[in-house]
């Protein structure tokens, strides 16, 4: 395909997403991601029963390499926000090029932070699971998995980051379907390199890391092949240093402090694994079962935020701000600016709301309805109603081109004809 030819299929694809049904396509982006989701995080549980065929210990030893797992997991994801941010407004401003040459941009970061983090690991993995609380034979375990498992890092941040651009584009089935081959293939293999099942070496541990690197480096291929010969979004020729630093630092003003956000979760689970390491390794086994079955109820959530991103994205490039929301009920101007300041406003309110609400279903439970109906009560007359009459009368209603309508005694009115 020509270089034209190329540039034309991107315009025609250049906002899938500003047109047609916000929640249609939330749902279209929400189903596959979870479904995706699901095959990840099956696989994570699959890996787990495996190596724990293998004894208390094993599993012990992997537990203690999953806040660490995670830990990359989270900054791949964090710097796939940055990624799927910088380029759905591209895709919404009309920029194929800025688009291009921001996914290529985007790749190239994810293989530099990948590489010094398979650095950093290697070189810490003694001090870190050490001062995680593993002991001497739990450290020789942690060796044979985290010593290949830091190898394939790269296999794991350049997919997932290819991802967010896929999803960007809003293409969220390809995602999904990169995501679930590497569930499969990585379950298909641990059986074969860690018990040594038909003819294939027994390698325990290090069987479970090189399941992973294998299936992880179809992923790799796959979303490559996927963003060069059917999106062609990558550009082969390297940019300048300095054109090449300015996309970086558009992808890292989103995508760092949202890297930092998700690798607190991650943290947390460390310095618990360490507390939960002086009870023996059968609390620290117990623990990260715990931890890898409790991920099935994030699932939805993760996928929801996975959706909403690009979606956001497109229309905010595009310069759709979220009014046409409110237009597909009715285009009047004073429509759609009310409606458009009350969604700014309101959701101000709704964590107070929610708790309202448990307190009213508690007191419920308890039998006491009385005071369920004076908490609704008393929201209503006591704050909502009188604060809405304070604001018409001294703010009106920005936007509206009259303040608050006063009774009129005109002898015209109601006026006739």
């Amino acid at each position: 395909m020509s270089e034209g030819a190329a540039e034309g299929m991107g315009e025609g694809r250049a906002a899938r997403l500003t047109s047609r049904s916000v929640a249609g396509h939330l749902v279209r982006l929400t189903l596959p991601m979870t479904w995706g989701l699901f095959a990840v995080i099956g696989f994570n549980l699959a890996d787990t029963y495996f190596v724990a065929c293998l004894g208390t210990q094993e599993l012990a030893a992997m537990s203690f390499t999953f806040p660490v797992v995670l830990l990359v997991i989270s900054l791949a994801l964090g710097l796939g926000v940055g990624v799927s941010s910088a380029i759905s407004r591209a895709i919404g401003e009309g920029g194929v090029e800025r688009t291009r040459r921001l996914t290529t941009a985007s790749l190239l970061l994810a293989l530099f932070v990948s590489l010094l983090l398979m650095g950093l690991g290697l070189a810490t993995l003694d001090l870190l699971f050490g001062t995680m609380g593993a002991g001497p034979e739990a450290l020789a375990l942690i060796r044979r998995y985290m010593g290949l498992w830091y190898l394939s890092i790269p296999l794991i941040v350049v997919p997932m980051v290819g991802n967010a651009v896929l999803r960007a584009n809003g293409l969220a089935v390809l995602p999904s379907l990169i995501m679930t081959l590497s569930a499969l293939l990585n379950v298909l293999l641990d059986p074969l390199f860690i018990f040594g099942l038909w003819g294939f070496p027994r390698l325990e541990m290090e069987g479970a890391a090189l399941a992973t690197i294998l299936a992880r480096a179809v992923t790799l291929i796959t979303a490559l092949a996927l963003l060069h010969w059917c999106e062609r979004l990558i550009v082969w020729r390297l940019p300048g240093p300095a054109i090449l630093a300015r996309d970086w630092g558009c992808l890292l003003h989103v995508g760092l402090p949202a890297a930092a956000t998700q690798m607190v979760t991650p943290v947390a689970i460390g310095a618990v694994t360490a507390l939960v390491a002086s009870f023996g390794p059968a609390a620290v086994a117990g623990f990260g079962v715990g931890t890898r079955v409790e991920a099935f109820a994030m699932i939805l959530t993760f996928a929801l935020t996975a959706a909403i991103g690009p979606l956001i994205g497109q229309n905010y490039g595009a310069g759709r701000f979220g009014a046409s929301l409110a237009a597909a009920f009715d285009p009047a101007p004073q429509v759609v600016a009310t409606a458009e300041l009350y969604l700014w406003v309101a959701p101000a309110s709704f964590a107070g709301l929610g708790v309202m609400f448990t307190a009213n279903a508690a007191v419920n439970a308890l039998g006491r309805p009385s005071r369920a109906a004076a908490l609704g009560l008393g929201r209503m007359l006591l704050f909502y109603l009188p604060l809405a009459l304070a604001g018409a009368l001294l703010f009106g209603l920005p936007g509206s081109s009259r303040r608050r309508r006063r009774p009129t005694s005109s002898p015209d009115w109601p006026p006739s004809g």
